[in-house]
Formats: C-alpha cells, sequence, structure tokens
C-alpha cells in the first residue's frame, strides 16, 4: 500500500468534540447483533460516495449491527480532508442503542439518509461462536461476471507485467530433496488448515482478546516470539494499530499467517525471512507494504504462478495485479480461489457475492504465491 495510505486514522485516536454528558437510548429497533464499543470510535456516513466523519462514539456505547455485516470499502476522507483508502473496510447499517452521548445527539446520528459506518476492526465482536461457518456458493454479480469466468479463472491478465517482476522465478517447478519436502508440506498444511472456508474453521487461529494479541504482538517485534493463533487479531489489532496503519494491514495480516503456519508446522520463518536475506517479515522492515512483501516471499523461495495460467489452491498468498502497491493481499480459500479470506473479511468472502467496485480495486487476481515444491494445477 502507499505510504501515505499508512497514516490513516488509528483505532485509538480519538476524533470530534462531541458532549459526552448524558446517558441516553436511542428509539431504534435493534438488528440482528448488539455490540459494546471498548474505545472510542470514529463514526463516518457516505456522501457522494465517500466516507466521512460525523462524530465520536465515546468507548461503552452499545450498536446494533446487522447479522453478517460484510464491509465495504469506499474510500473516506482522513483527519486533512484527504480521500484515503481503508482495506480493513467499514461495516455499515449501524445503529446506535445505548450511549453517553444526548438523546439529540443519538437521533441526529441514527436518522442520516446514508447510514452510519464504523471500521471494520470491530469485526472481532461480531463473530460469535466458536468457529466461522462454512461459505455457501452465491449468485455472481455482474462485478464478478465481468471479472471472472465462471470457473474462477480471472478474465484479465497480469502476465507482462509478472513476468516482468519475477523472471527467473515465475511458474518455476522445484524438485525438492526429501527434507525440504517435509518442510514445505507441513507448512502449506497448515495454511490450508486455517485457510479452507468450505468447512467450519476454528475461529480462534484469527481472533483472541484484544489485549493479548497486543502483548504478543509486541513480544513478536522485542524477542521474535511467534503466537501459533490469533492471527487478525494480532496483525490488525496489535501490530498495525499500534504503528499507524490500520486501515491497510492487509500484507501484515497475510505474514503473521504465514509466520504461525511455520510455527505451528515446527518450523521458523527466521530460516527463511530474515534482514540478512533482506526479506525480514515484519512492518518494520516494510513487509506491510503489499510490493515488498511479494519481493520478500520471492526472496524466501516461494514460487509466484500466473493466475492466467494457474488456479490459486487453497492456502496460496493471493496478490491484487501483479503484486505491486498501492494492491492487496489475500488468501485462496476454495473453490478454485472464488471464496477467500483476508484484514476485512477473517471469516472469509465469496468473491461471486463481491460488488464490482470492490472486485476491481482489490481481488483483480494477477499472481499468487505457493511454498516452493507444490505445483498447483492449470485451469
Amino acid at each position: 500500500m502507499r505510504q501515505n495510505f499508512i497514516s490513516a486514522f488509528a483505532f485509538f485516536t480519538l476524533f470530534g468534540a462531541l458532549t459526552f454528558s448524558h446517558n441516553s437510548e436511542a428509539q431504534t429497533q435493534p438488528a440482528d447483533q448488539s455490540i459494546v464499543l471498548t474505545s472510542n470510535m470514529t463514526v463516518r456516513t457516505l456522501k457522494s460516495d465517500v466516507l466521512e466523519k460525523v462524530g465520536t462514539l465515546p468507548a461503552g456505547t452499545e450498536v446494533s449491527v446487522e447479522d453478517n455485516a460484510q464491509p465495504i470499502n469506499n474510500a473516506y476522507k482522513n483527519d486533512k480532508g484527504q480521500e484515503v483508502f481503508s482495506s480493513t473496510g467499514f461495516i455499515g447499517k449501524i445503529q446506535i442503542v445505548k450511549s453517553s452521548l444526548t438523546a439529540s445527539q443519538i437521533s441526529k446520528l441514527n436518522s442520516m439518509s446514508s447510514g452510519l459506518y464504523l471500521s471494520a476492526v470491530i469485526l472481532d465482536q461480531l463473530q460469535t461462536g466458536l468457529e466461522f461457518v462454512a461459505l455457501q456458493a452465491g449468485s455472481p454479480t455482474d462485478g464478478y461476471t465481468k471479472n471472472y469466468q465462471p470457473s474462477g479463472k480471472p478474465n484479465t491478465s497480469f502476465t507482462t507485467s509478472v513476468t516482468k517482476r519475477f523472471p527467473q522465478t515465475l511458474n518455476k517447478v522445484v524438485k525438492l530433496g526429501s527434507s525440504d519436502k517435509k518442510k514445505w508440506t507441513r507448512i502449506m498444511q497448515e495454511l490450508q488448515r486455517v485457510a479452507d472456508r468450505t468447512r467450519n474453521t476454528d475461529k480462534t487461529y484469527f481472533i483472541v482478546d484484544p489485549e493479548v494479541a497486543n502483548q504478543q504482538s509486541i513480544e513478536f517485534e522485542i524477542n521474535g516470539v511467534v503466537p501459533d493463533k490469533g492471527a487478525w487479531s494480532v496483525a490488525v489489532l496489535g501490530t498495525a494499530a499500534r504503528n499507524g496503519f490500520q486501515n491497510v494491514p492487509c500484507a501484515e495480516f497475510m505474514g503473521e499467517v504465514i509466520r504461525q503456519a511455520y510455527k505451528r508446522a515446527g518450523y521458523s520463518h527466521f530460516d527463511d525471512f530474515s534482514a540478512k536475506k533482506a526479506n525480514e517479515l515484519a512492518y518494520h522492515g516494510g513487509a506491510a507494504l503489499v510490493e515488498n512483501f511479494s519481493n520478500y516471499l520471492n526472496k524466501a523461495g516461494w514460487i509466484p504462478w500466473d493466475a492466467q495460467v494457474y488456479a490459486p489452491p487453497t492456502g496460496a498468498v493471493v496478490m491484487n495485479g501483479s503484486g505491486k502497491s498501492p494492491g492487496h493481499t489475500y488468501m485462496a480459500a476454495g473453490d478454485n480461489g472464488r471464496f477467500i479470506f483476508d484484514n476485512g473479511s477473517p471469516q472469509g468472502r465469496d468473491l461471486r457475492s463481491t460488488s464490482m467496485k470492490t472486485i476491481e480495486l482489490m481481488y483483480m487476481e494477477g499472481v499468487f504465491f505457493l511454498p516452493p515444491g507444490l505445483t498447483p494445477k492449470k485451469w
């Protein structure tokens, strides 16, 4: 992502100057889920297709949210009035149920014609239960049929730019010895364990208590200790929030998924990603940027595959376009990459049910990465 994107608002920054003097309840029909905000949060509304700040909801505010709410990825205006992008996205159709805001403030916000939106970091509170439920194939949108074939093969080719970026390694079939084959097979199995959205998935691989996640993130930054679960919480609520890029943590999240897969498989990612190899898999080494992340994977021996020729298997690390910044990275989650998950949808997303605008902004698959020795099937 562009560096100026990383300057987007931080989750724990306080905005606005609303008066928090009363404890009032909104006269609203609750939606399917109700959550209580644990920190002050900026609330926005949609104006001319751009999300603009309309106030701040104080910690302790109770809001109602539609069940199975999906994030949107519209541009939003930052503190300087600039239109910037958030790959984490925003949850809409929010209604304030109870708050220390006055009754008139609540009524004014709830009555906004374009509705209210909060950062999708509230996903950790929306994901109830012990598992992410298996995805079901949806009906293709116009955006999907324009950009993808029914099989999942993308209609747009990025072969020229991908070949230019990775001339020596693109589509490279690697023969491994028994030790390396064992290593990469185990790591891939761990990636597939957390990626497969054709079945129910243990939610704790992604979401843990935010305070625990933040401490684990700090422990990694200081001592290089990698947890074996909680990848989304560690990357998004921990590392990205603390370091000011919570709206664009897609590469950091994928990096955490990979680090934890190595850990569970019984290996250290430091063997393949290090300062010595100029591909340190940590945000302070630049890996929070999509282009650096793809370069680092390539340096670590992971193989880039042309999405025009090969279908991404479950667990493949997929790049929007040719994997340059600004861009987006996510993981194939089954059904020939028609199911995916990313920092904005850790529970999974069906690309067939995704809008044209979102697909063309984030999910124009051009290249994907796999550990060496694993050859994907051709379309």
